[in-house]
């Protein structure tokens, strides 16, 4: 079982994967709405 402070910083580096991706995904969506225009 994962201690508390190990479970936090995985949930920190979830949270940041998760925002990456989101930025990501902004910044790709105006060729992605482009492609299937």
């Amino acid at each position: 079982m994962l201690s508390v402070t190990s479970a936090r910083i995985f949930d920190d580096l979830c949270s940041i994967r998760r925002i990456r991706r989101q930025l990501k995904y902004r910044s790709m969506k105006p060729r992605v709405e482009q492609a299937t225009a």
